[in-house]
């Protein structure tokens, strides 16, 4: 049996379309997380952008310390001769990158602090009452000690050398126009000294190796006489060069009389055989011939020969020649070298004095506070950009 057909009232039709009713915590929760969504977002720009700005700019803005600046510029000359930089060329001078390079190093030096220390009082230009708490030595940043007053010295002063001129500019801060000038000041007359005191060691070292050639020179030429008048006392002589010259000389003359002694005898022999007088003629000619013959052998031959000594007392001679002339040129290189030393080898040419200014270099207060903003908004958007994909990920 078909049963009929009933037709529907409109009661029944609308509960029919109305949905069924849903669960009271399914029907919140959509809100809660739009919620806990919102929350989160202003959570983290509170703590990524608007806090750090708020306490940066009260410290940027109202107490970073004002630092002043003071500069001032040097070139290092030395007596060369060599190419200088057009700006500073002179005649027989020119930059000495070495020694530039010398005075570069001590400006980064311990050195240097500990001068500062006593001369300026760079301890108490550090920590002056104005300086803030970040930047104050001692302090957040710096505990007190030697270690630390070298890095905070680094950090507050400036040493740059332009490597085409060679000039040095040195930038020295402090909270205080006049305390960075003292810096800068006491920095460059640091500098001259230390110039002064490698020309002074240049000197000494330059005048003292000519001085211990001269002297040794000296002591040879002692040690020479010495040798010869020992020689001298031996063979009892004074110059026995000039005794065997004379004593040739002697033999040369008495040769030259006896030639013509002999000459004489023959003419008389032809002349007159029976003469008288040739007896004594020949008794003449004799007697030189034995003397001639005693002063050769006294030069040339037998145990008191001078040949035997001569050699030596002729070397002995040349050696005090050399020694003398040694003496001579050490001496004259002395006197040389202490007149060139006498000449400064290089020095400090101030080319602009240390300045005072009164307006703070640093800090650039608004610079560096829309620098901040800006990279603090930047972050803030990369931090949320990064968690909003971590969450459609996780979804």
């Amino acid at each position: 049996m078909k049963i009929p057909d009933v037709e529907t009232t409109p009661i029944l039709r609308t509960i029919e379309m109305t949905p069924l009713a849903r669960d009271p915590g399914e029907a919140g929760a959509p809100a809660r997380a739009g919620l806990v969504k919102r929350l989160s977002g202003q959570s983290l720009k509170l703590a990524v952008f608007v806090l750090p700005s708020i306490v940066f700019s009260v410290y940027i803005l109202f107490m970073a310390s004002g630092v002043y600046m003071s500069e001032t510029q040097f070139l290092v000359r030395g007596s060369s001769g060599g190419h200088l930089a057009a700006t500073f060329q002179g005649p027989g001078f020119s930059k000495a990158s070495d020694e530039t390079q010398i005075i570069n190093s001590f400006m980064h030096s311990r050195d240097l602090v500990d001068t500062l220390v006593e001369t300026v009082g760079l301890k108490a230009i550090y920590g002056r009452p104005e300086a803030d708490f970040f930047s104050r030595y001692p302090g957040l940043s710096f505990t007190e000690n030697s270690e630390n007053l070298h890095r905070h010295f680094q950090s507050w002063t400036k040493v740059s050398v332009d490597d085409d001129s060679g000039i040095t500019t040195i930038q020295a801060f402090a909270y205080r126009p006049d305390d960075a000038y003292a810096i800068a000041n006491a920095m460059i007359e640091s500098a001259e000294k230390l110039v002064n005191r490698l020309n002074s060691r240049a000197y000494d070292d330059r005048v003292s190796y000519a001085r211990e050639i001269v002297d040794k020179a000296q002591a040879d030429v002692v040690a020479m006489e010495r040798r010869l008048t020992e020689f001298r006392n031996t063979t009892r002589t004074v110059d026995l060069g000039k005794e065997s010259t004379a004593t040739l000389e002697g033999i040369g003359k008495m040769t030259t009389e006896l030639a013509m002694l002999e000459a004489n005898l023959r003419q008389q022999t032809s002349l007159a055989p029976d003469s008288p007088a040739l007896v004594g003629l020949r008794e003449r000619i004799s007697a030189y011939r034995k003397e001639i013959d005693m002063r050769r052998r006294l030069v040339v031959g037998g145990d008191q020969a001078m040949t035997k000594d001569l050699a030596q007392f002729e070397r002995l001679t040349l050696e005090r020649q050399l020694v003398a002339r040694s003496l001579e040129s050490a001496v004259a290189n002395f006197d040389k070298v202490r007149q060139e030393a006498q000449v400064q080898q290089f020095y400090l040419v101030r080319i602009t004095k240390p300045n005072r200014i009164e307006t703070p270099e640093y800090p650039r207060r608004f610079f560096w506070f829309a620098i901040f903003l800006a990279v603090s908004f930047g972050l803030y958007r990369t931090i949320r950009a990064i968690i909003e994909l971590i969450r459609e990920h996780n979804a």
